[in-house]
This record gives C-alpha cells, sequence and structure tokens, in this order.
C-alpha cells in the first residue's frame, strides 16, 4: 500500500506563487494591451449596428413602447378604481349593518328569554328587544306569557311548579293580526285563530302596543285572486329569516293586498283635532300620511321576480293614494302633489338597489326604467320626471359595466397574447 505521507512530503515546502509562474505561459503586455483594444473594437461595431437598427425601426419600436405603457397605465387605473369600489362597498355594507339597539330593552328580553325551559337562544339576534309583554289564559284556562318584540311575537305556556315557560310559538307580524272582543284576545292566522283571555283594560293596551309596532291589512275580494310566484327555495329562505316557521312546511303564493290608511272612528278624531288646530294642520297631515306610507311600504314583502315587485309596489301605493285623495277631498291646506312626490320616491328608494346590479346590463335597466314611467302616469298626473331620482346611481352603474367590459376584454387579450 502506497504511504500517503511519503506522497504528501514533497508538498510541504511547495512555493505556490514561483511554481504557477513557472508552470503557466507569461505574456507580454503590449499583447494584452492589443486584445484589449480588439475587445473594445468589436463591441463598439456592435453598439453602432445595434443604433442604426433602431433608427430604421424607430416607428414600430416607439408605438410598441408606447403601447406598453399605455396598456400599463390603463390597468393600474383599473386597479384604482377597483380599490375604489372596494372600499365604496365596504362603507355601504358598514351602513346598512347599523343598528341601534336599546340596551336596556334588550337585557331584559334576553332575561325573558333565560325563564323558557325551552332552547330559545337563536330568538336573541342582538337587535331584538322586548316591547310589551302580558299573561292571558287559553280556551283550557292555561296561563300564557305573549311577548311583544319589536319585529316577532313570542308565545310561551307558564308552568308553574317550575316556574319556567315552555315555548308554545312564534310569528312574525307579517303573518298574523290582533283583533280583541271585550275581555278576549284573537291571534288571527291565516287559516287558524288563538284565543285569549284577560282583563279587559290588559287586552287593550295589548291590542294597542300591536298596531303601534305594525299596521293592518285587508284582503282584496276577487273571485280570481292575483298570484305572484316565488321560488321555493327563495321563499324558504325568507321564511327561515323572518322566523315564520309555521308556514315553511306548506309555502302558500302570496296574494294581493290592499293597505288602509286607519279605522274610520280613529280618522273622524284625528280630523277633529287637526279642526282644532287650523294653522298646523297641513303639518300634521303630511306627516301623519308619509309616516304611515313608510311603514306600509317597509313592510312589503322584496323576495319575488323584479318586474313583479315593481308592480306589487305600486299597487300598493295607487290603493294608500286612493284612500288619502279621499280623506284630503275636503282639505286645501295641503300640496297633495309635492307629498305624492315624496312618496313615490320612497317607492323608487325601496328598487333602486335590485335594478341597478351586476345582474343587469344597461339594456335590461332601460327596459325596467320604462316599466317605471309607464306607472309614474296615472289619474291624470305625469311624475315620470321623477325617475331623474335614479340619474347618479345610473351613470354609475354604466361606468361598471364599462369596467367589467373593459375586464373581459383584457382577459381575451390576455389569453389570445399567451396562445
Amino acid at each position: 500500500m502506497v504511504d500517503i505521507q511519503s506522497k504528501l512530503s514533497k508538498f510541504k515546502n511547495l512555493n505556490l506563487s514561483k511554481y504557477i509562474n513557472e508552470a503557466l505561459p507569461r505574456y507580454e503586455r503590449s499583447i494584452l494591451l492589443t486584445d484589449k483594444n480588439n475587445i473594445e473594437r468589436i463591441t463598439k461595431d456592435v453598439d453602432t449596428e445595434i443604433f442604426k437598427a433602431f433608427l430604421l425601426n424607430s416607428d414600430s419600436l416607439l408605438e410598441v413602447l408606447y403601447t406598453y405603457e399605455s396598456v400599463q397605465n390603463s390597468l393600474k387605473h383599473l386597479e384604482d378604481v377597483k380599490a375604489e369600489l372596494r372600499k365604496i362597498t365596504y362603507n355601504i355594507n358598514n351602513k346598512e349593518n347599523i343598528h341601534f339597539v336599546d340596551k336596556n330593552r334588550l337585557e331584559e328580553f334576553r332575561n325573558v328569554l333565560g325563564n323558557f325551559s325551552n332552547d330559545v337562544g337563536s330568538f336573541d339576534t342582538g337587535s331584538r328587544v322586548l316591547v310589551h309583554f302580558d299573561v292571558f289564559s287559553d280556551m283550557a284556562d292555561n296561563k300564557h306569557i305573549l311577548l311583544l318584540t319589536n319585529d316577532i311575537l313570542i308565545i310561551g305556556r307558564i308552568q308553574p311548579q317550575v316556574r319556567k315557560y315552555q315555548l308554545v310559538n312564534a310569528f312574525s307580524y307579517s303573518i298574523f293580526d290582533v283583533q280583541t272582543k271585550d275581555s278576549d284576545l284573537f291571534i288571527v292566522l291565516s287559516q287558524s285563530t288563538m284565543r285569549y283571555s284577560g282583563d279587559k283594560e290588559k287586552v287593550k293596551k295589548f291590542s294597542s302596543m300591536f298596531k303601534d309596532l305594525t299596521y293592518s291589512y285587508t284582503d282584496v275580494v276577487d273571485t280570481k285572486p292575483k298570484h305572484r310566484p316565488v321560488e321555493i327555495d327563495s321563499m324558504t329562505d325568507y321564511l327561515i329569516s323572518t322566523e315564520q316557521y309555521t308556514e315553511i312546511t306548506n309555502p302558500k303564493d302570496i296574494t294581493s293586498i290592499e293597505p288602509f290608511i286607519y279605522k274610520k272612528d280613529d280618522l273622524i278624531l284625528f280630523l277633529e283635532i287637526l279642526n282644532e288646530n287650523p294653522k298646523e294642520q297641513s303639518i300634521f297631515i303630511v306627516k301623519f300620511l308619509i309616516s304611515k306610507f313608510a311603514t306600509i311600504t317597509n313592510r312589503i314583502n322584496k323576495v319575488m321576480p323584479l318586474k313583479e315587485l315593481i308592480d306589487h309596489i305600486f299597487e300598493v301605493f295607487y290603493s294608500f293614494n286612493t284612500e288619502q285623495q279621499e280623506l284630503l277631498k275636503n282639505t286645501n291646506q295641503v300640496n297633495i302633489l309635492l307629498m305624492i312626490e315624496k312618496q313615490i320616491l320612497m317607492c323608487l328608494s325601496l328598487i333602486e338597489a335590485r335594478i341597478f346590479n351586476k345582474r343587469y346590463y344597461s339594456d335590461d335597466v332601460e327596459s325596467v326604467l320604462g316599466l317605471i314611467r309607464d306607472k309614474l302616469v296615472f289619474d291624470g298626473f305625469d311624475f315620470t320626471y321623477l325617475t331623474g331620482f335614479f340619474n347618479k346611481k345610473k351613470r354609475h352603474h354604466n361606468e361598471e359595466c364599462l369596467i367589467e367590459a373593459k375586464k373581459e376584454i383584457d382577459v381575451l387579450l390576455r389569453e389570445m397574447i399567451c396562445k
């Protein structure tokens, strides 16, 4: 075996610099300078040829550069617009989600829910509050607690042994009415009626509180009722969100309804009060009718196709307007046209968000606006000029459509370039 140590020993005193200088060829300085000059000349010739080629093709090359710069600027602008739209959408969503809740009433509602033996935590939405409650007896003399919140009625059977309530049912205000007769209280649904009894004054107060929270309907009497078909899935989602659980098992078409302003006796009293204050009569009447109409329109079910929703909203408006015209026929101090304008603008604001969304292109929007213009001509009046209410939103929608079109074109161009 070769001894490694003996092989390495000869390199022990090796002078590496001397070895390299002796082993590698040596070049004169003049030769190195000549090679350097040759390389510089070749580089200069290459640069000259590149410059000549650029001058010969400058127009085309500059056009490419300008186009590239323009595309980059357009893309940057689109990104800026996209960021701005996101900011606007965020602000709108936050604005729509703002709720002002009475903390004391909310705490009272949660305390009452805590006395139920059932799991009723789903009723605590964070914005639902207790407005009024009382205890009544059913036909079997079982005591029940009836809770009026800001949007639903909750009924619980009192269990005296454990001092708890057992949940019986809960109804959205849109599917029942409250009627009274002496000391009897009736919860009237579409196909059934629940009867309770109690102190006459308590029954009267409960009914009054309910009417303050909601408004009354009168069914349209028609041999051929109008139907508004609604997709079952959408309707089921709506019933769940409004907690109309009793309706989910057998969803029905929504039939037409006609709002009336108020009971006749109440109207007579109201007009008598107005006659005592003739100077402020017009202010009271306008505030009353505007407030009443706002209450009615806010309760309209919007889960239906857009054009049918427009028909329904204006059907309600026409009915309301007929009754308010009857009410005001002997009053000369109210500017009826200005009040009707205000009510029409309230109708338009209800459908604005449905008209201007990404599902509809400009042609679709114009078709819908044409339908609305037709609705604004009635009883000898022409309020078509009020569609100017949509102008700002329409311009914004057209800009959004243009932006979407540019994005689609950009995607197509990129796909073509990649191919």
